[in-house]
């Protein structure tokens, strides 16, 4: 069986931190396993916040909307003082969450299953990321049980004519899951979790781009060194 320290993947996500195999039968699987450190969450995610934003400064918005993640359709923003969503936000928005609970769906049950509805709502590099993560799970024996974190969004910019893609740039301050943690399929056990540097939540900075008429996320960076507030 292989073991391990376990740490939230995106700002409620979590990855593995360290492995102990037994001799003779799982060398394939620590070599697997053993990279989870390095890799990024939503979930999920793929890198770390120092990389630069991919939305051109001159357009993004001065102001933003926060949306938070009831379970139910995001397409309705709650209200604040700043500036209205555009239409194209609104959807980046939802495309975002729905990728994020389809994130939290297969994490439940790891496997090739879950494909077709990640590549609904995302595209490389993240949909790669993405599976690259949920592959070592089930090579791991690990699912995810309990009531994963909800996302609370706010849109920091909007790129119409980006190349190659129109894009939104959102940053994602999820609340924290006690409950939301991984376990060893066959008996039951928790892995054992660990922090990062700094307490849950932390900050995921997500791009979604427009890719065939559809909104998608393409990109989620998250900063695991600082404690995140939500906007």
């Amino acid at each position: 069986m292989v073991r391990g320290l376990w740490t939230n993947r995106a700002g409620g996500g979590w990855f593995m931190s360290e492995c102990a195999v037994p001799l003779g039968g799982f060398a394939r699987v620590r070599a697997v396993v053993a990279v989870l450190a390095g890799v990024a969450m939503l979930g999920a995610c793929s890198g770390s916040e120092d990389q630069q934003d991919p939305t051109p400064s001159s357009a993004r918005a001065p102001s933003s909307r926060s949306v938070v993640d009831t379970g139910s359709s995001p397409s309705a923003p709650s209200p604040s003082p700043s500036r209205t969503l555009t239409a194209d936000e609104q959807a980046a928005v939802k495309a975002y969450l729905a990728f994020t609970r389809a994130v939290y769906t297969a994490e439940r049950a790891p496997g090739p299953q879950n494909l077709s509805l990640l590549k609904r709502y995302s595209i490389d590099p993240e949909l790669g990321s993405v599976t690259d993560f949920l592959t070592k799970l089930q090579l791991a024996g690990l699912v995810v049980r309990g009531t994963p974190p909800a996302s609370r969004v706010h849109v920091i910019g909007y790129a119409p004519k980006a190349n190659p893609f129109p894009a939104v740039s959102l940053v994602d301050c999820p609340t924290v899951s006690t409950t939301w943690r991984p376990y060893y399929k066959a008996s039951g056990k928790p892995g054992k979790v660990v922090q990062g540097k700094a307490k849950p939540p932390y900050a995921s900075r997500a791009t979604v781009v427009l890719f065939k008429g559809v909104w998608k996320v393409r990109t989620v960076k998250t900063n695991r060194n600082k404690t995140c507030s939500p906007a």
